[in-house]
């Protein structure tokens, strides 16, 4: 090899660099343009919810604050939302607010660079950037100032410890979403599958709950009923009487055409999305060896059970358009690719129409996630070909 052809080559990876490092800047400048653009922009959850829940927080103060049961989500958060109230002095509580929620996407962020660069895909940084560019992540902040990157990034954790092998780390990061929020159980079917295919010792399955246990430890001790503690999902459920759905899933075809029709079927739908993960679970059990295999197995557990549930919102796919962009990433081509866009639109169009107030345009979102769901299984049974 000559020495041209040696500083040629040299060149040619520098350059490379470079592109990689004004892409990185690019892609930061674009998601700092969008959340400038809205930061201002109160959202009906701050309007309705979070600005009373932070200001009983900064009137308490943390110790008396929790004293007894407030507010519709699990201590956790509201722990997170308390610390915030310490930059009154600096930021207004909108500003706070978005703030938390911003976090928490940069910890998402940071879940896929991780599982990117587990999974090997190369360019895992910028993976890690693209991510936040998704309708759903943006959204987050300066559309709801909502939290479930916070669920949504120890989801990602698991699914990464899941291809290391590491299954006490996956099930710690799976309690960890759990205590965030109730909408991390839509992986349980994929880490049942996981601890069943590997013949994971009972003693580990008590890791979740245990974790789950300890992070409403601190409630508990200023006072917060342990009894609430324990059944604080199930009331923010009873919360929603007369709800049905507005995220892209069949759900909402009833909620916009025949609502009063499809709400005494509620009931059979929770029963029939028990089923649905409790076949999945068993159906996944028998191979989950390489990491295509696990993202594209996680992936399916995140899109089904939300599909097949009522009473969810618009912005409970997150964790799928993230599983789904992951995949794509790590593993391009027209269908991981397609499966991608399909989430995202999906995901998109039912935002637009909770923010526009257009519920057709669900409709129109749950066809997009249908056509998710079915070419993910189809990518499923490909890679296990």
């Amino acid at each position: 090899m000559s020495v041209s052809s040696v500083s040629g080559s040299g060149h040619g990876s520098l350059q490379r660099e470079q592109l990689s490092a004004s892409s990185l800047a690019v892609y930061l400048g674009a998601v700092a343009l969008l959340h400038a653009a809205f930061w201002k922009l109160p959202t009906p959850d701050y309007t309705q919810f979070l600005q009373y829940w932070y200001r009983h927080l900064a009137d308490q103060g943390l110790a008396q604050a929790f004293a007894a049961p407030f507010g519709n989500y699990s201590p956790p958060y509201l722990y997170l939302l308390g610390l915030l109230t310490f930059t009154e002095p600096f930021l207004a509580p909108l500003d706070a607010i978005k703030t938390l929620s911003l976090a928490g996407n940069a910890w998402l962020a940071f879940a896929v660079f991780r599982l990117l660069s587990t999974a090997k895909a190369g360019q895992e940084e910028r993976g890690g950037l693209l991510v936040l560019l998704l309708p759903t992540m943006a959204a987050q902040v300066v559309f709801f100032s909502q939290c479930d990157a916070l669920w949504a990034a120890p989801c990602v954790l698991a699914v990464t410890a899941a291809i290391e092998r590491r299954h006490a780390a996956m099930l710690v990061w799976a309690g960890v979403a759990f205590a965030f929020k109730a909408q991390a159980a839509f992986l349980a079917p994929f880490l049942f599958a996981v601890l069943l295919s590997r013949r994971v010792g009972p003693g580990y399955w008590l890791i979740p709950p245990l974790v789950t246990a300890a992070m409403m430890v601190p409630a508990w001790l200023a006072g917060w009923p342990a009894r609430d503690l324990l059944l604080v999902y199930i009331r923010q459920g009873g919360q929603l009487q007369s709800f049905i759905s507005n995220a892209p899933d069949p759900w909402v075809l009833g909620a916009v055409l025949a609502p009063e029709l499809t709400r005494p079927l509620i009931p059979f739908g929770f029963l029939l999305s028990a089923i649905a993960a409790l076949a999945l679970a068993w159906r996944l059990r028998l191979s989950l060896g390489s990491a295509r295999e696990i993202v594209t197995a996680a992936l399916l557990s995140a899109i089904l059970v939300p599909f097949v549930l009522p009473k969810m919102h618009e912005r409970y796919f997150l964790l799928t358009d993230v599983l789904a962009f992951a995949l794509a990433y790590a593993w391009p081509g027209r269908a991981t690719i397609g499966i991608a866009l399909a989430t995202s639109l999906g995901s998109a169009l039912a935002i637009v129409a909770y923010l526009w107030q257009r519920p057709e345009v669900a409709i129109l979102g749950a066809a997009s996630m249908s056509v998710a769901l079915v070419l993910v299984i189809r990518e499923l049974r490909a890679v296990r070909r």
